[in-house]
């Protein structure tokens, strides 16, 4: 009965971790659609002005 029970709160914390988006970056969209906001860092090429993404950010393809 134990195990069960504890198998059912692991259940339920991942669940609720999921659904949170907590584990998920969130990605903004840009360019009227067509690529997202991403660190600068990231080796992708820019598609649109930085302007349309926070600092530290540029609109790549995805």
């Amino acid at each position: 009965m134990n195990c069960i029970f504890n198998l059912l709160v692991l259940a339920a914390i991942l669940f609720l971790s999921i659904g949170s988006g907590w584990s998920q970056k969130p990605f903004r969209k840009c360019a009227n659609g067509l690529g997202y906001c991403t660190s600068v860092r990231n080796t992708c090429r820019a598609i649109a002005p930085p302007t349309e993404c926070g600092p530290k950010e540029k609109c790549c393809k995805r």
